[in-house]
């Protein structure tokens, strides 16, 4: 008697499982490799309200501003600290 291998199905649907470590690695590769259209692309999805990610894109986009401005203000407070000793 010999063994036959099970039939393996194919379809073109999405797997029901996601790996989280290749779906980070991916955008991150994107990322690196192509930031302005990564940007492009994320900026669009983020316009589009496309993911639940969308909200994620848009505090980034606002971080990009806010956090230098506050290092800025912090860096003028601690030199006009040291400034009156």
């Amino acid at each position: 008697m010999s063994e036959t291998e099970p039939e393996v199905e194919h379809n073109d649907e999405p797997p029901d499982e996601i790996d989280p470590i290749a779906a980070v690695g991916a955008e991150f590769g994107r990322l690196v490799h192509h930031p302005h259209e990564e940007a492009a692309r994320l900026h669009a999805m983020a316009d589009g309200g496309e993911t639940a990610s969308a909200a994620f894109v848009e505090m980034a986009m606002v971080a990009r501003f806010v956090i230098p401005l506050v290092l800025l203000v912090i860096g003028v407070m601690v030199a006009v600290y040291f400034a009156l000793q």
